[in-house]
């Protein structure tokens, strides 16, 4: 029988794993998307698709429980090696594109609000750097660096945030109105299920974690610790300087963040700290999707050896094509939409469909039993 390398993680660590892979991407602009599509309903819009994802994650968990050692890539390629070993290799690819999208959207937001005149290249390539060296490692070393760098830096942000909340918010510009629009409420779901892109990662994260028999799994628990941060930044941002001004901004939750500094902080300029500490976070977000990238090879070629030469090719794949990446933020937003959105939905429907099917199938299995 196929078994796991390397020891389980701890129950915290899969939570703050979780969140730390699923909490990232887009976040930035989000709210600007959400209000454009659904006005004041786009909180509620947003509440859709993690309630979705939550759902989700606890049904992928469930059906991975009924695998041995919770193995759901190393049963698919025993069992249906046909369809494993192509899958895996789109999620490899798909994965690297995760940590490129985030690579490239906190590049083009520093470069704009803070370092105009610094390369975006070599942003990219030093975040890129911190990245992989976690990436070549195996899981139980990954999640304990997630766990120091991520939780430290995410509560620096969560009180920048209730810092904010301090200052005042208008409830009633993030409630949803008297007259829904469902039409307008779905078509912000489309347009910001790029969020849910770190998602995908997690199919392969299972066998390391242990098993939840009673309540939600644990990637469920960190579904929920990153929607609730995610609708924090949203609450937050449209609450504070209003739903008007965030479609005015190209990165509103910047934006929000700055005004805090300027009224309401001792020390000067400290939106900009809290957004460069966010440096911390992207790094443990990409991280873990090169990681991923690479795991899905090692399924593939059967082994552990080479994991780092494979995380240092999808980590230099990332940079090269940052470097030609060409166009503007709402180009890089009209990609994020049009393509990651989707691309995002089929894996995450292939990876439920594949849990759900071999945990069928294991139940009938002789081997497993």
């Amino acid at each position: 029988m196929i078994r796991q390398h390397g020891r389980r993680i701890s129950p915290l660590e899969a939570v703050v794993f979780t969140t730390a892979a699923t909490f990232a991407t887009g976040i930035f602009y989000m709210p600007r998307i959400l209000v454009a599509d659904a006005g004041r309903a786009g909180g509620l819009a947003l509440l859709i698709d993690l309630a979705l994802a939550t759902l989700w994650a606890t049904l992928l968990s469930r059906g991975a429980d009924r695998l041995p050692d919770r193995g759901l890539a190393r049963y698919f390629t025993w069992r249906l090696p046909l369809l494993a070993y192509p899958w895996l290799g789109v999620t490899a690819i798909f994965e690297t594109f995760v940590a490129y999208s985030a690579l490239t959207a906190y590049q083009k937001m520093t470069t704009a609000v803070a370092m105009p005149l610094f390369p975006g290249i070599a942003i990219t390539s030093l975040l890129a750097v911190g990245a992989w060296t976690g990436a070549r490692n195996r899981l139980e070393g990954l999640s304990r660096a997630v766990l120091v760098f991520f939780t430290s830096f995410t509560a620096l942000a969560v009180v920048s945030f209730l810092l904010l909340l301090q200052r005042g918010t208008e409830i009633r510009t993030v409630l949803p109105g008297p007259n829904l629009a469902f039409a307008h409420i779905l078509t912000a779901d489309a347009d910001s299920f790029f969020l849910l892109a770190g998602f995908g990662a997690l199919a392969l994260t299972l066998p390391y974690q242990v098993a939840r028999r009673r309540g939600l799994p644990h990637v469920a628990l960190g579904a929920i610790a990153s929607g609730v941060l995610m609708l924090l930044a949203y609450v937050v941002t449209v609450g504070t300087v209003g739903p008007n001004y965030v479609l005015t901004q190209t990165w509103p939750v910047v934006s929000a963040l700055r005004t805090l500094v300027l009224h309401s902080f001792f020390l000067d300029r400290f939106g900009l700290v809290v957004v460069f500490s966010w440096s911390a976070i992207i790094i443990s977000y990409v991280a873990i999707h090169l990681w991923a990238a690479g795991e899905a090879v090692c399924q593939i070629v059967g082994s552990e050896r080479g994991r780092g030469w494979w995380t240092f090719a999808s980590a230099a794949l990332v940079v090269l094509a940052a470097a030609y990446a060409a166009g503007s933020t709402v180009q890089g937003e009209a990609v994020a939409r049009g393509l990651l959105g989707p691309v995002t939905f089929g894996v995450m429907v292939g990876w439920l469909a594949a849990a759900l099917g071999l945990g069928a199938l294991a139940r009938r299995d002789p081997a497993v039993r």
